[in-house]
């Protein structure tokens, strides 16, 4: 029922395609041919318009039709008189050809020159049409027409002169029925595409990308697509062609030739598409006087192949053998005719251009009710699928219901068995609950103890800082400046230690109040360069950088940074801290212009105990972790990227606390205690 409904439809079309093609053929006034000898291509316009050569031009024969020989001097004349003088339109009727350079007499005797082909740029008569066609302003008796024609696809034309009015009526009919001719084909494609999409099938995917694609590649060889690049259109074109040889060729995929002799199938499908993938490169670089000839034989080939194809599978019974034999049978006849013309084998046909139109429509409207008929075949063998299904459903069926039945005995069983596992689990979860709780007894005395630790180092090195501050004499500042050094790394270890076992425990209070950054980064600050024997950070502060927050916590935030920063990057480099408010948040950047860190090795930044690979010199690996703790529990984020001066770039942000003196006056003594 399927095939029916597309076969009347697709005829539908085809008969309404023949009624919109009909009136557009008509060919205006007739010109005639003439052509110079092509040892005489050399000569310049101006020599063969003074007619010295004008005996040597003899009708143009169909053996100068291939496009692989020299350039071309040809003569067109009218037949008789025009009826009255004015602009007239040539149309030279073929898409193919890559350049004419037409020459005409006007009226005050000023030669006319006009140019137009698919790979040269078109003068300002020249028509945007998808034949070259030139408005020419002529006489009522203008004289030849001379033309110099250069290509390397074919030569075979006809020369028509039109009246302007004529012309654009034809050129309207012509797109109209082109138009609905490719719209047709694009249809038939996404139809396809759509089923073999919904089917799960890819014969009918691979169908519908050849029908799409060779009406794509038809209709960019007949000019219809455009206009294109004067230099692209020869190998545009060459690589379709070359392209549509491997699509050919998946066709016999839709004909199920390799259910029945599979190595022919998959030997000729693999040839076709080597042939292609050989061709391409050579169509690509521009040579289409090598690849054109190759693959209009080709075709035909295809096109025979197919016919046999056809016939075998029509002969073995197979449903759509008879619809594709058909289809190839008519696209071998039309395209037959197309390549001799071309080839300059047979004298043009004015009928040949028709024929390989409606040909091709003739082609596709088979092979696509060879697809339906694959389309009904699928529905019976999905029909057959699930009367097999429902019957293996039965039978599945009848066994689970047995299957069931043991498995009630077995899970009875299964029970009683679980029943003293049971019994035995709640005795072992007893046994790890004391397990647990003595070992949080263990850990929370280990933490009571390193903290009493960390607070009590915390009273002998502020006494052992303030005495190496007022000991010692001039000649002792060396000395003195490792000793205060020494001092402020551990207390910085300790800092950093109690800040990462209080993250871990989870038990961290802050004291939150108005910080000014401004003081507390100069602190933190002149505490870093008392370790280095040259200050060599820079701070920028904007006004009123006042943050929420624990005064505590964000010096050791900064003491952090800072000390990463000067610990791992080399002499000489310099150390930059930014602060910049912006709404209600402060952003805060430490950079430096240190060797920096390779991106890979970014993710392990702020990490506990873990540090990047590429770093040199020792540390614990919880200084950035603790930033990040920091940070984020005074509700701000943080970065870690590369800084443009090439080293790291660490920067977060703060929320403001507005610039209310109170609570600054509240902080202070907050601040200087701790």
């Amino acid at each position: 029922m399927i095939c029916r409904r597309l076969s009347l439809s697709l005829l539908l079309c085809l008969a309404l395609l023949a009624c919109l093609i009909a009136p557009a053929r008509g060919d205006g006034l007739t010109l005639r041919i003439d052509a110079l000898p092509p040892e005489l291509a050399t000569l310049s316009p101006a020599d063969v318009m003074q007619g010295a050569y004008d005996e040597q031009f003899a009708p143009f024969a169909r053996e100068r039709a291939p496009g692989f020989g020299p350039p071309l001097w040809l003569r067109l004349t009218l037949p008789q008189a025009l009826p009255e003088a004015g602009e007239y339109v040539l149309e030279l009727r073929t898409p193919f050809v890559n350049r004419f350079d037409v020459y005409v007499r006007g009226p005050q005797g000023a030669v006319q020159h006009e140019t137009a082909g698919n790979m040269v740029q078109r003068t300002a008569n020249a028509m945007p049409y998808q034949y070259p066609a030139f408005r020419l302003d002529l006489t009522e008796d203008p004289g030849p027409i001379y033309v110099r024609m250069d290509t390397l696809t074919t030569r075979a034309f006809s020369a028509h002169l039109w009246e302007p009015v004529d012309f654009g009526s034809q050129a309207r009919l012509r797109y109209l029925a082109q138009g609905a001719l490719f719209g047709v084909f694009f249809a038939f494609g996404l139809l396809f595409l759509v089923v073999g999409a919904q089917a799960r099938s890819p014969g009918f995917v691979v169908y519908a990308i050849y029908v799409m694609g060779s009406a794509l590649v038809n209709a960019l060889a007949q000019g219809l697509i455009g206009p294109l690049p004067a230099p692209l259109y020869n190998p545009i074109v060459g690589f379709g062609a070359c392209v549509t040889i491997g699509l050919n060729a998946e066709l016999l995929r839709i004909a199920r030739l390799d259910r029945h002799h599979p190595r022919l199938s998959r030997g000729y499908r693999l040839g076709c598409w080597a042939i292609s993938a050989c061709m391409i490169p050579v169509a690509i670089t521009g040579h289409f006087q090598i690849i054109s000839p190759i693959t209009q034989v080709l075709y035909i080939v295809q096109a025979a192949l197919g016919c046999v194809v056809g016939a075998m599978l029509w002969h073995r019974g197979e449903p759509a053998g008879r619809a594709f034999l058909l289809g190839f049978l008519v696209m071998h006849v039309t395209l037959l005719a197309f390549v001799l013309q071309n080839l300059g084998l047979i004298a043009p046909v004015a009928w040949t251009p028709l024929g390989m139109v409606l040909g091709a429509f003739g082609h596709f409207a088979m092979m696509s009710i060879v697809m339906a008929q694959r389309m009904r075949s699928l529905g019976r063998q999905r029909e057959v699928a699930q009367l097999a299904l429902l019957e293996s459903m039965r039978h599945n069926e009848l066994q689970l219901e047995q299957r069931v039945q043991e498995r009630t005995a077995a899970l009875r069983r299964e029970m009683r068995r679980r029943q003293s596992a049971e019994t035995e689990l709640r005795a072992a979860h007893l046994r790890t609950e004391q397990a647990l709780v003595a070992e949080r007894e263990a850990n929370q005395r280990q933490r009571d103890v390193f903290r009493m630790m960390s607070h009590d180092f915390r009273t002998p090195l502020s006494v052992l800082a303030a005495t190496v501050g007022a000991t010692g004499s001039p000649t002792d500042e060396t000395r003195q400046a490792r000793a205060r050094r020494a001092v402020n790394q551990l207390q910085e270890m300790v800092d950093t230690s109690l800040a990462a076992d209080a993250f871990d425990g989870l038990e961290t209070s802050f004291t939150m109040s108005a910080v000014d950054l401004e003081p507390l980064v100069a602190e933190v600050v002149r505490r870093m360069e008392d370790l280095e024997r040259a200050p060599r950070i820079r701070c920028t502060l904007d006004a009123h950088c006042v943050v929420r927050g624990d005064a505590l916590w964000l010096r050791i935030l900064l003491t952090n940074l800072l000390h990463n920063a000067a610990h791992h990057t080399p002499p000489g480099t310099r150390v930059y801290v930014r602060a910049s408010r912006y709404d209600e948040l402060v952003t805060v950047t430490v950079e430096d212009d240190g060797p920096g860190l390779p991106v890979q090795d970014m993710a392990a930044l702020g990490r506990r105990f873990q540090r990047p690979a590429h770093t040199d010199g020792s540390g614990s690996g919880i200084g950035l972790y603790a930033v990040r703790e920091i940070v984020e529990r005074h509700g701000g984020d943080v970065n870690f990227d590369s800084s443009p001066l090439g080293g790291l770039r660490v920067s977060f942000t703060l929320p403001c606390a507005g610039d209310d003196a109170s609570a600054l006056s509240q902080d202070a003594p907050h601040a200087q205690a701790s």
